[in-house]
């Protein structure tokens, strides 16, 4: 994981997004909190082509490119739609991430934000592909190093799938079948550790 920056809403967001979502929750009363068994109106899908661009196709949580038709790219709340049902329908609380992701996250909220991320707070063990905190923080920023360690740990960004994504494309890399800049545009994650160990 990343800092990612936040893009501005779309222009036509409003009008498809948040009004229809703000008549809906007003239509079923909610304010502070919403039921486990709320059907939703799923509004933020008009947004998911233009979310996908803003960000440049990239999952906020893996840092790897999602294929707009078999990636299985989604809407991700971060706040979650049931505690807090007035950000259902903001752009500013909508992360692209893969769906497999989103699914692990699902209603928690012990995940650092990559939004206001700091640079270098997750490491990558290019041999393994295992992703760790930085251990400068362990000493400086203690609870934000644990709040890493549980991000990893809920998103379960260190199992055998994300460290064998991370491990591929460092192969493709020293392999010569994929650039840098290839790197860069489908593996920013690989790409900038690599940057940041100096090994490229």
């Amino acid at each position: 994981m990343i800092p990612v920056a936040a893009q501005p809403e779309p222009a036509d967001f409003d009008r498809r997004v948040r009004q229809p979502g703000l008549a809906f929750l007003a239509g079923q009363g909610i304010t502070h909190s919403a039921p486990s068994e709320l059907r939703w109106k799923d509004h933020w899908r008009h947004c998911l082509v233009h979310l996908h661009a803003a960000y440049d196709g990239i999952c906020a949580f893996l840092g790897v490119y999602i294929e707009p038709v078999t990636g299985a790219r989604t809407v991700e709340h971060f706040r979650p739609k049931r505690t807090h049902p007035q950000l259902a329908y903001e752009w500013s609380n909508y992360r692209l991430v893969c769906n497999t992701l989103n699914g692990r996250k699902g209603d928690h909220e012990d995940v650092l934000d990559p939004f206001t991320l700091a640079p270098d707070t997750f490491c990558i063990e290019f041999t393994s592909g295992r992703i760790y905190p930085d251990p400068v923080l362990e000493a400086r920023e203690p609870v934000t190093f644990a709040a890493a360690e549980a991000t990893i740990r809920r998103l379960r960004l260190d199992d055998a799938e994300c460290r064998g994504v991370r491990t591929a494309h460092f192969g493709d890399y020293l392999a010569g079948d994929v650039s840098a800049d290839f790197l860069r545009r489908h593996s920013p994650f690989v790409w900038y550790e690599l940057r940041r160990q100096g090994l490229l």
